[in-house]
């Protein structure tokens, strides 16, 4: 006799457990799901390490910064009485220096330096700003700077800026330069290392490196990184 393959060698019906079996093309659609998904990850990868490449692959100009930095916010009073925020530099090429008005040599040499700048970069050049900061905000009020630009022929695109000192602090401290270190008091001129320097930022306010302020060579690689800086812009 066959055996019922529904019962058990006792005789109890056996249990049969049922199959479930997947509905038609349900396995499809989740296969194009993952596919999809794998499509859309390996596109957002590929971006991403662009980026990343574009962002290791821009050049520095003159000393590197010690860090990655970034022109960082500010509300500051400009020479002519204006108040100057970060929003007003947008999309502007920096050329960035520390100046006070009673000192007696380098900001005077630094100062020199950006005159030259100013007249071989010309009238046209609505794309740069020099932008110098008051290191003793205290003594250069705007009339303070205004007369001291004066002395250099600074026109409009020339920027004298003082303003609150803790907010002046903040701002070269994050965006420009290296404290001097266990230095937590005193003028500004003695908080900083390079206050001598010439800080170049490209149009997203991204530092990219500084120069000799009294160096008048520092003038020609000044004009040259600029011009790499507006090349930069024309890539695709």
């Amino acid at each position: 006799m066959v055996p019922d393959p529904t019962t058990t060698p006792n005789g109890a019906r056996a249990h049969r457990t049922p199959i479930t079996r997947a509905r038609p093309g349900f396995a499809a659609r989740i296969r194009r799901t993952a596919a999809s998904v794998g499509v859309l990850a390996v596109i957002v990868g590929a971006l991403a390490t662009g980026w990343m490449l574009r962002r290791r692959s821009l050049p520095t100009y003159g000393l590197p910064p010690d860090r990655p930095r970034q022109l960082g916010p500010f509300e500051l009073t400009e020479r002519s009485g204006r108040i100057l925020r970060r929003v007003d530099l947008e999309g502007k090429i920096c050329v960035v220096s520390f100046v006070f008005t009673s000192c007696g040599i380098s900001c005077l040499q630094v100062s020199r330096n950006l005159q030259r700048l100013q007249v071989r970069l010309g009238e046209d050049a609505e794309d740069v700003r020099i932008v110098s900061l008051s290191i003793d905000p205290q003594s250069d009020t705007p009339a303070v700077l205004s007369r001291f630009a004066t002395n250099y022929a600074a026109d409009r695109r020339w920027l004298f800026l003082t303003g609150d000192q803790d907010q002046l602090e903040r701002l070269i401290d994050m965006s420009f330069l290296p404290r001097v270190h266990g230095v937590s008091r005193g003028p500004l001129a003695g908080k900083f290392e390079g206050t001598d320097r010439i800080v170049l930022a490209d149009a997203t306010g991204r530092v990219r490196g500084s120069f000799d302020g009294m160096d008048p060579v520092s003038v020609d690689a000044l004009v040259r990184s600029i011009a790499g800086l507006r090349g930069e812009g024309n890539r695709p």
